[in-house]
């Protein structure tokens, strides 16, 4: 018994003994192994670098050449700018600024560039750096392009012959070239190469969709470091992290001088080690206890086959669940391989799951008639017609696109993450619904309302003037008896004219049709002649209207007066309608907060309940206390102003408390480049 019960402590005696005198050597190797292997993938990080700096540099010169030969001769600018786009792939464009930041000369790669839109570069730091005599080259920080590729601006002095600066040469540089250098850069086995930018924007990669996928990766401390200006061994606890693949590396960096941006070189996190792992496990070999190893085995065994029965019968309940879904669901990595396909999927975009499944795909697809619409939903910027749609505090955006095969279809694509450990993306899941119904009810329903509007506009026209003709005495005396009716009928039939033309309104801003037209104009003075227009009704109802102008100077804006202008008036018209008391008040104020313009209209009148307030701005919604005050409304003013604000780039804050009146915020840009392009209908909620 003594000797059994000494056995166990002759083990660990001789264990202790062992770590020890292998640790004697053992700690020595691995400082050596981990030096070679930073010092190894540093010098891949430094031939990275160079022929980085090299191609910057070439372009570089180049640019400079150019810029000579248009001192001799600026009247040549144009084509000699257009030599220089021909013999360097990666030049966009070039400009020549004269030193009073007027572009004299603009040639660009893509488009052709008339006199009449050139424009003054006054102001930009790749003509005021040059002009100003700061320097005499200069690089710009990293941007990007519609197409989410990275750019950069290089300028250079322009000499005249005696030496004397007369302007200024900037070239816009795609940095796609830099995609292929750091793909034939060489790290060995699975290790990659890639350029951060400045601002720690991924701008170069061998994967070009990760780049186009706008990656930042200040999340990565060993980028912070590399972008900071250090060089980074790859040794520091903090340097490895979890890459794209979603695979543990070792990674190095280095700072590319004069850039700002940094080169990062990752391999995998085993095979950099592999070495050091080799020895590792040949020291702890003799350490190792097989003492209890098959009852580790056995108990592992055990837990392992009651851990995949668990989840068998979570993957067919799983499974069952997908493939009896009315949606389409599609699953994928974040290099586009795809992992699942249900059959709603598969019967609206026209495949079948075992011909896509563990396939990687890339935009080059969608050239293949099979594929074209899965491609589309993949990458919805192939799509002509997508476009991004979400409802207020939604924070899931949703893309609408079309797709022609098999069928032609309307779409409604949500994409979420799925997160897998520690909150880390694992893969990521398109919810494909197919609206073409819903498209097709909405579209006849608009038709419908636009045509009835249309068809009854003649008519309630033709009565109001037979009305103003009678009211007017113009078809002889009115007796007192009948005027009170005539009236009546005038007001109605102005009620009638008033719903039509919002009926219209709300078809044409559902079509794409309201027709904006935004021009520079003095906000200030467009409330206040609104307000002005409410004088007569504000004594019909007994209710005073307050314009609170600015209380310092208001700042130049550019919006569409007209539209503007319906929006306030309905916003008053249902303060006034809502209002009726004795010491009824209705406050419009304009003043400037930051970067917006606001518009306010306040009243004490009934108030909007809380339950009402999510509706608020729905097309035909009324609440209760509202229809019981005001009959006639439509329901459509306050949709109508919805969409008049958010074509504007601004948004509508609603502040009330029933019966104790309501605040309606207009909030404006002030900047016109907020202005989105294209108008999206707010449906509400």
């Amino acid at each position: 018994m003594n000797k059994i019960r000494f056995f166990p402590a002759l083990i660990i005696v001789l264990a202790v003994a062992m770590l020890a005198a292998n640790g004697l050597w053992l700690l020595p190797a691995i400082d050596a192994l981990n030096a070679g292997v930073s010092n190894l993938h540093l010098e891949v990080a430094r031939r990275a670098s160079s022929a980085l700096r090299d191609s910057i540099n070439v372009n570089r010169k180049a640019l400079k050449e150019s810029a000579s030969l248009i001192g001799q001769d600026p009247r040549s600018a144009g084509e000699i700018m257009a030599r220089l786009l021909n013999n360097n792939p990666s030049i966009e464009e070039a400009v020549f600024v004269d030193m009073n930041g007027a572009e004299k000369a603009r040639v660009s790669r893509t488009k052709f560039i008339s006199s009449k839109e050139l424009v003054s570069r006054k102001g930009e730091a790749s003509f005021e750096e040059i002009a100003s005599g700061r320097k005499i080259e200069y690089g710009g920080p990293v941007f990007f392009s519609l197409l989410a590729e990275p750019l950069v601006d290089f300028s250079v002095q322009i000499k005249n012959p005696s030496g004397s600066p007369v302007g200024v040469l900037v070239a816009e540089n795609n940095l796609r070239f830099v995609w292929d250098l750091m793909s034939q850069v060489n790290v060995g086995g699975a290790g990659t190469a890639y350029v951060v930018d400045q601002n720690k924007n991924l701008i170069a990669h061998p994967n070009p969709s990760i780049v186009l996928r706008g990656e930042n990766l200040s999340y990565r401390p060993i980028v912070n470091q590399v972008v900071s200006g250090r060089v980074v061994d790859g040794l520091s606890a903090d340097d490895p992290y979890i890459n794209f693949e979603g695979e543990k590396v070792f990674a190095v960096g280095l700072p590319v001088e004069n850039l700002g941006w940094g080169v990062i070189v990752e391999n995998n996190y085993d095979e950099a080690f592999s070495s050091r792992r080799r020895v590792i496990v040949f020291a702890l070999f003799f350490i190792v206890s097989v003492i209890g190893l098959f009852a580790v085995i056995f108990w592992s065994l055990r837990r392992i086959i009651g851990l995949f029965a668990a989840l068998e019968l979570e993957k067919k309940q799983t499974s069952a669940i997908i493939s009896n879904l009315t949606d389409g669901l599609i699953e994928y990595t974040d290099d586009f391989k795809i992992i699942l396909v249900n059959p709603s999927a598969e019967n609206i975009l026209g495949i079948r799951a075992d011909e896509i499944i563990g396939r990687r795909f890339e935009p080059k697809d969608s050239t293949n008639l099979k594929f074209s619409s899965f491609s589309k939903v993949l990458f919805p910027i192939l799509a002509e017609d997508a476009r991004a749609i979400r409802a207020d505090g939604d924070h899931l955006k949703m893309i609408e696109l079309k797709i022609h095969h098999p069928l032609d279809r309307d779409l409604q694509i949500i994409t979420v993450p799925v997160l897998g450990e520690q909150g880390r993306i694992f893969s990521y899941l398109k919810v494909i619904r197919d609206i073409s119904r819903e498209k097709a009810i909405a579209k006849t329903k608009s038709e419908f309302i636009s045509l009835a509007a249309h068809q009854l506009r003649t008519p309630l026209s033709a009565i109001k003037w037979v009305f103003s003709m009678i009211l007017s005495g113009d078809m002889g005396p009115v007796g007192p008896e009948i005027k009170p009716l005539i009236d009546t009928g005038f007001r109605s039939n102005e009620r009638m004219i008033a719903l039509v033309n919002d009926l219209l309104n709300v078809a044409r801003i559902e079509e794409g049709r309201f027709g904006y037209k935004f021009e520079p104009g003095n906000l200030v003075e467009t409330v206040k002649d609104v307000v002005d227009s409410f004088d007569i009704l504000s004594k019909e109802y007994g209710t005073k209207i307050k314009f609170i102008p600015p209380g310092s100077s208001f700042p130049a804006m550019v919006y569409d007066k007209e539209k503007l202008s319906l929006a306030i008036n309905n916003l008053i018209d249902n303060a006034m309608r809502y209002t009726h008391k004795s010491d009824g008040l209705i406050e419009v104020g304009v003043f400037a907060d930051g970067d917006f313009a606001k518009i306010s209209v306040k009243d004490n009148g009934i108030g909007i309940s809380k339950e009402q307030l999510e509706r608020l701005f729905t097309k035909f919604h009324r609440g209760p206390n509202a229809i019981k005050m005001y009959t006639e409304g439509s329901g459509l003013g306050l949709f109508i102003v919805k969409n008049i604000v958010k074509r504007h780039g601004g948004d509508v804050v609603v502040e009330s408390e029933e019966g104790q009146g309501s605040v309606f915020t207009l909030l404006l840009p002030i900047d016109a480049s907020k202005i989105p392009p294209v108008a999206e209908v707010y449906e509400g909620v």
